[in-house]
C-alpha cells in the first residue's frame, strides 16, 4: 500500500507537470503576448520613472525581486533534482531485494545487478521526468509569479503618482498667497493647478485600466492551471492521509481476534495495542501542527483573521493621516 500511494502521489506531481506543459503549447502564441503586453504595461510608466529616485527605485525593487525569484527558485531545484538522481546510486540495498532504488519510484523486479539493462532505462527516463518536471512545472509557478510581481510594481508606482497629485500645486497656491496676497492671482493659480491636475488623474486612471486590463487578460489564461495544480496536489494529500487513517483500524483488528480464553500475558499485550493504537497517527508540519482537515480549516480562519487585523490597522493609520 505503501508503494503504491507513492507511485500515485509521483504520478500525480509529473501529471500536473504535463498538464502545464500542455497548456503552454496548445497557448504558445497567448504566452508571448502576455509578455509582449508586458513589456508595453512597464513602457507605459518609464517615463515617469526617469529621474525620478522613488519612482526608479519601485521599478528597480520589481525586477531585483523577479529576478531573485526566477534564479534562486529554479537553481535551488536544479541542485536537488541533481540530487534527487544521484542519491539512488549510492544507496545500500539487501542483496537479496527483488528491487533497486530508482529516483521517483522502485518498479518491482527491477534489479540493478540482475537487469542492468532495464534498470538503466527506468532510471534515465525517470532522471529525465525529474529535470524536465522542474522547468515544465515549476517553471511555470515562477513565471506567473514574475508577472504578478512586475504588475504589483507597476501598481506600486501608480500609488506613488496618485499620491503626489496635491504636493506641487498646493505648495504652489500657498506661495503666491504668501507672496502676493492678491485673490486674482492666486485664483489663476488655483485655475492652472486643477488643470494639470485633471489631466495627470486622467493619466494616472488610463494607466490603471490598463493595468487591470491586463490582470483580466492574465487570468483568463492562467487559471486552468492553478485548477489542475490544486486539484492534483489535494488528491495526493489525500491519497497519503487515506494511507495513514488504517492505523485507526488497528485496535479494532486486535480487539476482534480470538482472544476469549488466552492467557494472561497476551491480554495485556492486545491492550497495549489497543490502547496505542487509539492515537490516530498523523503528519506534522515542523512538528508544531498535524496535516488534517481541523487543522486546514484552522488556517484559513487564521488567515483570514490576520488579513482582518491587517485591514484595521491600515484603515485606522488611513485616518490618523485624514485628521492630522
Amino acid at each position: 500500500m505503501t508503494e503504491v500511494t507513492f507511485a500515485l502521489v509521483s504520478g500525480l506531481t509529473c501529471f500536473n507537470g504535463a498538464v502545464k506543459m500542455i497548456h503552454h503549447y496548445t497557448h504558445s502564441e497567448t504566452y508571448y503576448r502576455l509578455v509582449d503586453e508586458l513589456n508595453l504595461l512597464i513602457d507605459r510608466q518609464r517615463p515617469y520613472c526617469e529621474g525620478d529616485a522613488e519612482l526608479t527605485e519601485a521599478l528597480q525593487t520589481a525586477y531585483k525581486k523577479a529576478k531573485r525569484l526566477t534564479w534562486g527558485v529554479l537553481l535551488y531545484m536544479f541542485v536537488l533534482g541533481q540530487m534527487w538522481c544521484i542519491v539512488p546510486l549510492f544507496m545500500k540495498f539487501p542483496p537479496d531485494d527483488p528491487s533497486s532504488p530508482l529516483p521517483l519510484v522502485t518498479i518491482t523486479r527491477v534489479h540493478k545487478v540482475h537487469n542492468h539493462t532495464l534498470y538503466s532505462l527506468a532510471y534515465l527516463s525517470e532522471c529525465h521526468t525529474v529535470l524536465y518536471w522542474n522547468w515544465s512545472s515549476l517553471g511555470m509557478d515562477v513565471f506567473f509569479g514574475s508577472i504578478m510581481i512586475h504588475v504589483t510594481g507597476q501598481l506600486n508606482i501608480l500609488n506613488i503618482r496618485l499620491s503626489r497629485l496635491s504636493d506641487e500645486g498646493v505648495g504652489d497656491g500657498l506661495a503666491q498667497y504668501s507672496s502676493f496676497g492678491k485673490a486674482s492671482e492666486l485664483q489663476k493659480g488655483d485655475i492652472h493647478y486643477s488643470a494639470s491636475m485633471y489631466d495627470e488623474l486622467c493619466k494616472c486612471v488610463k494607466d490603471h485600466q490598463e493595468i487591470l486590463r491586463y490582470l483580466d487578460f492574465l487570468e483568463s489564461l492562467m487559471n486552468p492551471v492553478p485548477l489542475a495544480q490544486f486539484l492534483l496536489c489535494v488528491g495526493g494529500i489525500c491519497l497519503t492521509l487515506y494511507q495513514i487513517t488504517f492505523s485507526e483500524y488497528v485496535s479494532f483488528a486486535a480487539y476482534s481476534c480470538r482472544w476469549g480464553g488466552a492467557e494472561r500475558k497476551v491480554t495485556d499485550v492486545l491492550r497495549i495495542i489497543m490502547s496505542r493504537a487509539q492515537r490516530a497517527s498523523l503528519l506534522t508540519a515542523g512538528k508544531v501542527h498535524p496535516i488534517n482537515r481541523d487543522t486546514f480549516l484552522s488556517l484559513l480562519n487564521a488567515s483570514y483573521s490576520f488579513y482582518t487585523l491587517l485591514r484595521q490597522m491600515k484603515n485606522l493609520e488611513e485616518e490618523n493621516e485624514a485628521s492630522s
